[in-house]
């Protein structure tokens, strides 16, 4: 560790002259025409693991004489040579006293005192316990490790922790001792204003006015009371101002901001950062397209700038995005949530919530209660997760309304959804079943996906080109009108012929297992069966046509189509109604009419 010693005295009998650079080796030149002289001095940056010594080079060029070399402790009779000293240095704490002006003292190793006295001082202390004194002005006082009083004085002082080498946790209204965790155990006097390390801090002010300052890393400070200025810096920063008039800078990094009561000027910097009203004391309403002071009614009177994000209170609030993505998040109550253009995500929270997409591709998620979700034009998600929530794709949210709003929309849901259970809904394609437990998902007149869950499902397409995907569990699968194709997964799954036959309505079966799967064929759809049950062996051909008058479902191993025929060899036409993989074992006991 590299320090500045004081050396110590050394006395020698001759004139000292000293030509070599800080930090290397002392070169002496003893000549006996002078008196004695006395040097000290400071050796700087000397390096204790490698090198706790400082050596000096005596040289006697005249002839034999007598000479004290200190350390040796005798007299010599030398004639022309050179004669090496190790001097050991030894450290001592420094007092150091400023002046009326602007001072800086920096001290290594030691405990050492530091006055700043008058001015604007800089005081930096290194290892050991010591005490720094401000004075009058605005001080900036750095302990660094080890136990230190740091007394900032009159003025608006500062503590400056960005040197320490771990995180710290500072609170400037302890009156006593505090343990700083990265930087030893201070004791705080006077100090308005905290600098963190280069790690993850938690920084909090006193009922003063405070400045504070994170630095590096993911940081949380808390202004309490005062009109405080609170600075994150680089990392994710949970900023909070508390009481009073507050200006709080996120910096770079994804911050979090509380202003709380007061007039506060919230400005989130670099990267996606969001204003929460999480605690205020009554409803809120905040836009982010608002760059002026706006009254937020239960929050105070907030600035925002560079806000992409917004947390509600647990009232019923009214929050609004801006031409940016944002996300907006109601929290308790009965909310309003407006994300107007851009691609936004929004969450109702607790009660019964509005959600208002507005133009792009947004996220709609009702939470909690039943929430009406309108995601207007776009791709949309709605994420569903009560039978009493409303999905419109539709321009308005009037029954009668059948205008699209436009976008590929889906629906997420962790209970049983129909997409064609009302206008709203009739205009979103797709749909996915979350959760655990078995659900259904019915389609539209649209080309709908539909993905089961892990569970059994039972899905269906309705009309339109769809594809069902069962996923795990034993699902139904049944594609409705149209050219459908149907996955089931893995499971013992069922595929269901029930809709009208025609060249318009033939579907791909992409992995039917034997050992697994099972066709249902409806009978009033295949009416040529009378009765239900698995199906007669002998109603069964493998080929391409029905060879026998009793042949009703003719499976092409070479093409993997099927076909119904409703008379077998009796003149009719056999009817293409779904294609499978080729090459399957099939038989009549993979068929079962209904």
């Amino acid at each position: 560790m590299a320090v500045d010693l004081f050396l110590g005295y050394v006395t020698v009998k001759g004139e000292v002259d000293f030509d070599a650079p800080e930090g290397q080796d002392f070169v002496y030149d003893i000549r006996t025409s002078h008196p004695d002289v006395e040097y000290w001095g400071v050796v700087r940056n000397l390096d204790f693991e490698t090198k706790p010594f400082v050596s000096f080079y005596v040289h006697w060029s005249q002839a034999a004489d007598e000479y004290y070399i200190p350390g040796e402790g005798d007299y010599f009779s030398i004639y022309d040579c050179t004669y090496k000293v190790n001097i050991h240095v030894e450290d001592r704490p420094d007092v150091w006293f400023g002046t009326a002006y602007d001072d800086v003292y920096r001290t290594d190793v030691g405990n050492d005192v530091l006055w700043g006295l008058g001015g604007a001082d800089t005081l930096s202390s290194g290892i050991g316990d010591d005490t720094l004194y401000g004075g009058a002005g605005d001080d900036g006082l750095s302990g660094g490790d080890g136990n230190d009083l740091i007394d900032g004085g009159d003025g608006d002082d500062t503590v400056d922790y960005s040197a320490a080498a771990a995180a710290v946790m500072v609170n400037l209204g302890l009156a006593g001792v505090q343990d700083t965790l990265g930087a030893g155990i201070d004791r705080l006097v006077s100090i308005e204003n905290a600098v963190g390390s280069a790690f993850d801090d938690r920084l909090t002010g006193h009922a003063g006015d405070n400045r504070l300052y994170g630095g590096v890393g993911d940081d949380r400070l808390y202004g309490v009371a005062g009109n405080d200025i609170v600075e994150g810096g680089a990392g994710d920063d949970v900023l909070d101002g508390g009481l009073g008039d507050d200006t709080l800078k996120g910096g770079s990094g994804r911050d979090m901001l509380f202003g709380r009561e007061g007039s506060d000027v919230l400005d989130g910097g670099a990267e996606v950062d969001t204003a929460a009203y999480s605690d205020a004391a009554a409803r809120v309403v905040v836009d982010l397209a608002v760059t002026a002071a706006q009254d937020t009614l239960g929050g105070g009177s907030y600035t925002l700038i560079s806000i992409e994000n917004l947390i509600g209170s647990g009232f019923d609030d009214t929050l609004s995005g801006n031409g940016r993505a944002n996300e907006l998040s109601g929290g308790a109550g009965a909310d309003q949530l407006f994300g107007r253009s851009g691609d936004d995500r929004l969450f109702g929270g607790d009660g019964d919530d509005r959600l208002d997409g507005g133009a792009g591709a947004d996220l709609l998620c009702g939470q909690g209660g039943g929430d009406v979700m309108v995601g207007g034009a776009g791709d949309d998600v709605y994420i569903v997760e009560s039978t009493a929530d409303r999905v419109y794709e539709t321009r308005t949210t009037a029954s009668t309304d059948l205008r699209d709003a436009g976008g590929v929309d889906a629906v997420t849901s962790s209970i049983s959804i129909d997409l064609d259970a009302y206008n709203g809904i009739r205009f979103v394609e797709n749909l996915t079943l979350t959760g655990t437990r078995g659900a259904y998902g019915y389609g539209n007149a649209l080309d709908n996906v539909i993905a089961g869950n892990a569970a059994n499902n039972d899905l269906r397409g309705e009309a339109g080109r769809d594809k069902l995907l069962g996923g795990a569990g034993d699902d139904d699968l049944s594609g409705g009108l149209g050219a459908d194709t149907l996955t089931g997964g893995a499971g013992a799954d069922w595929f269901i012929f029930d809709a009208a036959l025609s060249a318009a309505n033939v579907d791909r079966i992409t992995d039917y297992s034997v050992i697994d799967d099972t066709i249902l064929l409806e009978n009033r759809v295949f009416t040529a069966f009378a009765t239900t049950g698995i199906l007669d062996w002998g109603a069964f051909n493998v080929g391409t046509a029905a060879t026998q008058s009793d042949d009703r479902i003719v499976y092409d191993p070479g093409s993997g189509r099927l076909w119904y025929d409703v008379d077998g060899v009796g003149g009719s036409d056999q009817i293409l109604f779904a294609t499978l993989p080729k090459r399957l074992s099939l038989t009549a006991g993979d068929f079962i009419v209904v």
